[in-house]
């Protein structure tokens, strides 16, 4: 705790000082800026759980004071951007609102036949983390924006670079405990569905069993190629989560006929990091 209120003395007294006219954010400012987010990072990176949520509390406190001023709070916003404490809480709630999904249903079948496979080989079952919300919700959204399926943190990457993601993870706070060879994981998938109801989660919910069976259809391939079987069985993984980003790709609005496609994401963990 006493590093979180050094770090906040260091964040009001540097804009208080350096920002005091409200003018537009010069090369000197974004210079300030980085330097304040780096420092931000590297408290992060070495506090626990409780002691981050306790930080990013008050930074969205402070910024809420200079809610008048467009560009301090313009600077709150790029320092929480730029140390991954951005929010988007309100955005995929509106996102699944917009396409009539009832996404607690959508979690809810997902985890169950994740814990129906893994209660048939006598394994733990899984529970989902608040944790993984942000990063899952996040590889969905950029999939999206690349219009691809991938993995790749950078484009130059293999397809998928272990270590890449899992330095992604950490960047993000996500730092799974070793469990025999495991850590955490990535399953991800792009594929549609068809919906003409006021209510399209049983729609979606169709859509992503054929997802999860396409994954268990693994279960007869080699080691190598059976990674998404793999991680709904892996006995050392215990935490997971799911996030869908939808796009509407089709309508006929004489037959009330629309076409929908999704990216998704899945994210495992063994167990966090104190």
């Amino acid at each position: 705790m006493e590093k979180i209120i050094i770090i906040l003395i260091l964040i009001i007294s540097s804009i208080l000082k350096t920002f005091a006219n409200d003018y537009n954010i010069t090369n000197n400012d974004k210079l300030i800026i980085n330097k304040l987010s780096y420092k931000i990072q590297n408290i992060l990176d070495n506090s626990s759980l409780s002691s981050r949520e306790v930080l990013i509390k008050k930074i969205n406190q402070i910024q809420q004071q200079y809610k008048n001023s467009k560009k301090l709070y313009t600077i709150f916003e790029q320092i929480k951007i730029n140390t991954h404490i951005k929010s988007n809480k309100q955005e995929y709630i509106n996102h699944y609102k917009k396409y009539n999904i009832n996404y607690d249903k959508i979690k809810s079948d997902w985890l169950n036949w994740h814990n129906y496979e893994r209660t048939k080989l006598w394994r733990s079952k899984y529970s989902y983390d608040e944790r993984l919300n942000q990063t899952a919700f996040e590889w969905s959204k950029k999939q999206n924006e690349l219009w691809e399926m991938s993995h790749k943190r950078n484009p130059w990457d293999w397809f998928y670079n272990y270590k890449k993601i899992e330095n992604w993870f950490n960047k993000r706070w996500i730092k799974c405990k070793i469990s025999w060879w495991a850590t955490s994981s990535e399953s991800i998938a792009k594929y549609w569905y068809y919906c003409n109801d006021n209510d399209c989660t049983e729609e979606l919910s169709k859509s992503l069993k054929e997802i999860f069976n396409i994954y268990m259809s693994e279960k007869w391939l080699k080691w190598i190629q059976s990674a998404h079987y793999k991680w709904i069985i892996l006995p050392s993984l215990n935490k997971i989560w799911l996030w869908l980003f939808i796009n509407e790709n089709f309508s006929d609005t004489y037959w009330n006929y629309k076409s929908y496609d999704y990216y998704v994401t899945t994210h495992y963990c063994t167990n966090f990091k104190k």
